[in-house]
């Protein structure tokens, strides 16, 4: 196993302190709010060493912004939007009831 030099001062680090992340490659240790690489990805938030740039942590990204449902979403290019779908059912019942009147007229 190659040892490359931490960068950061382990030793300044409280005990106690929550929340510290240590690469497996290099053993560089820093807060998860230290020099780690972030990037943000579709699952969540991934972690990287500074130094060997090794994979150190995956993260799941929780928010309280609710997620879309059909009725809120944006259209797609592969289905309609809920306008108009909206607009098509409002057709489709003056269309119903129209017909419904014309037949009940038309059998008098």
């Amino acid at each position: 196993m190659t040892h490359y030099g931490s960068q950061s001062p382990q030793t300044t680090l409280a005990p106690d302190r929550k929340g510290v992340l240590f690469c497996p490659s290099c053993e560089h240790t820093s807060p998860f709010d230290g020099d780690w690489r972030v990037r943000e990805t579709c699952d969540g938030l991934t972690y990287r060493c500074p130094v060997c740039h090794e994979l150190v942590q995956r993260r799941p990204v929780f928010d309280s912004t609710p997620r879309p449902t059909p009725a809120t979403a944006q259209a797609t290019p592969f289905g309609p939007s809920p306008k108009a779908v909206q607009n098509w059912a409002r057709v489709w019942s003056s269309w119903t009831t129209a017909w419904v009147q014309f037949v009940r007229q038309s059998q008098r």
